[in-house]
C-alpha cells in the first residue's frame, strides 16, 4: 500500500530513506503512470501471467479456445487502458 504524505515531517528519517531507495531501484516500472495508477503494472503482469496460463495448459485441449481466450483477455485489458488512462501524457 502507498501513502502519501504531505510533507516529510511525517515521515522518520529512516523511512525516508527507504522509500528513496524503492524509488531508485523501481521507479522505472511506474515512473509513466498516474499516481494514482501506480497499481497498473501489477494488473498488466497478471494479464500476462493468464496469458502465459492459457498457452501452457490449454494448447492440449484446443488451439481455438486457446486463442479465442487469450484475444479476448488482452482485448479487455487494451479497453480497460483506454477508459481509464492509467498513463501520463
Amino acid at each position: 500500500m502507498i501513502k502519501k504524505f504531505q510533507d516529510d515531517e511525517e515521515l522518520g528519517r529512516h523511512e525516508i530513506v527507504e522509500i528513496k531507495e524503492i524509488k531508485r531501484r523501481l521507479g522505472f516500472l511506474i515512473e509513466g503512470y498516474k499516481s494514482e495508477y501506480l497499481h497498473w503494472e501489477v494488473l498488466s503482469m497478471m494479464q500476462k501471467i493468464i496469458v502465459v496460463y492459457f498457452v501452457i495448459f490449454l494448447g492440449p485441449v484446443s488451439i481455438g479456445i486457446q486463442c479465442l481466450l487469450t484475444v479476448l483477455v488482452i482485448e479487455i485489458g487494451i479497453r480497460l487502458m483506454f477508459n481509464i488512462k492509467p498513463y501520463r501524457k
